[in-house]
């Protein structure tokens, strides 16, 4: 890979910008303003990535074109020479692993304070891109001694979790993160979640949730329901309404622990 398309790659990932935050030449790649990359565009031979410390130990053990990387902390920064021999496909890994480096410690610092509704999102996220139902999954064998084996088991929409995670992590409020869940399962947002402007976990006995749209029970799917007992996550999504908290997200969530003394309810004001 040249400068050129290492540049297009660092761009096509979720969330990434770019800008020259030292001097006119040195280019930087950030994902929610922590960089993740960087090259000098007057010697573009080097091009430095962040780097899991033992994996950084290992690449430059294993590949004479990778070295510590100069003026940066050398535990966790690698700079790679980018006119040696290594492949675009182990470059292309490096800097998803570099992105990958920086989104899980901004996700550790979301958790710390936003962890049930981070995790709420996330498990939309998993049910809206099926990550529950084998259908989606590729199994690939290879033959071994014993016959055939499982060589790797693959999901089909790996690709879009993964981008929808990174754009979630992105968010800096709670209440973008639930509207784009809402917009991402139902492709639209109604009026009363268009026009708020605060999310928060309230926990609650379910008899103070009120239903809507009673005549959606006869659509629900009992093996639905099944799975969704006893959850530790929020059960629902509501918003204030005359003193109670209508439900308009988690019919399913909801009759499965309606029986519980309390439940944790996402509430949009």
């Amino acid at each position: 890979m040249n400068v050129e398309t290492v540049r297009d790659y660092c761009l096509s990932l979720p969330q990434v910008t770019e800008d020259f935050p030292f001097d006119e030449t040195t280019l930087v790649f950030r994902i929610e303003r922590k960089i993740f990359a960087m090259v000098d565009l007057e010697n573009t031979e080097w091009f430095v990535l962040k780097c899991e410390p033992e994996y950084a130990i290992e690449l430059r053990e294993c590949h004479p074109e990778i070295a510590p990387a100069w003026h940066m902390n050398k535990k966790h920064w690698n700079q790679l020479n980018l006119f040696g021999t290594l492949t675009d496909s182990l470059v292309q890994n490096l800097i998803r692993h570099s992105y990958n480096e920086v989104v899980r410690k901004l996700y550790d610092t979301h958790s710390r304070t936003d962890s049930a509704i981070d995790e709420y999102c996330f498990d939309r996220i998993c049910s809206v891109f099926k990550i529950y139902d084998k259908d989606y999954y590729e199994i690939e064998k290879c033959w071994g001694y014993y016959g055939q084996e499982v060589d790797g088991i693959y999901f089909e929409n790996e690709e879009k979790i993964l981008n929808a995670y990174y754009e979630i992590i992105a968010l800096e409020t709670n209440i973008e993160k639930i509207k784009y869940c809402l917009k991402l399962e139902y492709n639209y947002l109604i009026d009363r979640v268009e026009s708020a402007s605060l999310a928060h976990i309230l926990r609650m006995s379910p008899d103070n949730i009120r239903l809507p749209q009673t005549e959606y029970f006869i659509k629900l799917e009992n093996n639905v329901i099944e799975d969704y007992k006893d959850r530790k996550l929020p059960v629902a999504v509501c918003v204030r309404d005359d003193g109670c908290y209508r439900l308009i997200d988690g019919y399913h969530r909801y009759i499965a622990n309606k029986d519980r003394d309390k439940v944790d309810i996402v509430v949009l004001e």
